[in-house]
């Protein structure tokens, strides 16, 4: 749980403040190195959004954001309002911290008119409204500037839709124990984190023939939302039901 914390320039009520301080404790946890913006409810007044905030870390190093372009969005990730915030008074955002602000969407910033069609909605950084590649668990070093390259590429020209996971073959060998070990890309276009546990396999080779299968138990795999992740899985020996595997060509599905 992160620790609340009221900047001294922000001049509220100690009611409203006992509000604000149980809104928070009622808020899910966050995973390790995580920073978001949660915005509390949505006034609108005279034409105007004003949006009660949360700004939470995680992270292990502290924080200090500048001109940042905040979103606005419905369910369906469309715009309701965009605005440029200036963040030099929130100062330093300390590990394990929420600092509640007020964000401020002018009246000619607003997109929208109706606001009785809109079922739920969010903030967001602008920045992380675009599909983005993630290598954020893998250790230093891990993947060559070339290869990381190459994935931020299958990224841009993936057509990944909205609210669609989807599961990429990237390469296909056989191990020094004659298991089959698969990279894939794990896409997830959701708004939603992704919190893998459980993954069942089926492996089709080159002539559309089910030639492996597996379940595999995964620990900490979180493909957050809007990310995709790359991860690496073995078929065993056991889990290959063909000889001569034919991996010109192969395709993966989630197995039922």
């Amino acid at each position: 749980m992160t620790t609340l914390f009221f900047p001294p320039h922000i001049i509220i009520g100690e009611e409203d403040k006992q509000y604000y301080m149980k809104k928070h404790d009622a808020l899910p946890e966050m995973k390790k190195d995580q920073f978001q913006v949660s915005g509390i409810e949505m006034v609108v007044q005279n034409g105007e959004i004003l949006v009660p905030t949360f700004i939470r870390s995680t992270v292990s190093k502290p924080v200090t954001l500048k001109n940042t372009s905040i979103l606005l969005v419905d369910e369906d990730t469309n715009v309701i309002a965009k605005t440029e915030v200036d963040f030099s008074n929130l100062g330093v955002v300390e590990p394990n911290t929420t600092i509640f602000w007020n964000i401020n969407f002018p009246k000619d910033s607003v997109e929208v008119t109706d606001f009785n069609n809109i079922k739920s909605w969010s903030l967001a950084f602008e920045e992380n409204t675009k599909h983005r590649l993630d290598l954020s668990e893998l250790r230093e070093g891990a993947i060559s500037e070339a290869a990381r390259a190459q994935l931020e590429e299958i990224i841009n020209e993936s057509d990944l839709s909205a609210n669609e996971l989807s599961l990429m073959g990237l390469s296909a060998k056989r191990d020094h124990q004659d298991g089959l070990e698969i990279t894939l890309l794990v896409q997830n276009g959701t708004k939603d984190n992704l919190d893998v546990q459980l993954l069942p396999l089926n492996f089709y080779d080159a002539t559309g023939v089910l030639a492996a299968q597996g379940t595999f138990q995964l620990k900490d795999f979180v493909v957050y939302a809007n990310t995709s992740k790359p991860m690496t899985i073995v078929f065993p020996k056991s889990g290959i039901l063909k000889n001569n595997l034919n991996l010109e060509s192969w395709s993966l599905e989630h197995a039922k």
